[in-house]
């Protein structure tokens, strides 16, 4: 069992691909984020055209 503390101190204090772990968990939610943000942005961009839509037949009548 001893022989095995020294490979375990070194494997826990090695940071080595910390970072691409981090990103490999951090992409999808900034993946989903960034697409919700599009889809929220074409959505407003919808409502408003249909608003001018509606204002301007309101007036045409």
């Amino acid at each position: 069992m001893q022989a095995w503390q020294p490979a375990r101190q070194r494997f826990l204090a090695n940071q080595r691909g910390n970072v691409v772990l981090t990103f490999t968990i951090l992409s999808p939610a900034v993946i989903l984020s960034v697409g919700a943000a599009v889809d929220f942005s074409y959505l407003s961009l919808q409502k408003s055209n249909l608003q001018q839509a509606v204002d301007a037949a309101a007036i045409a009548a």
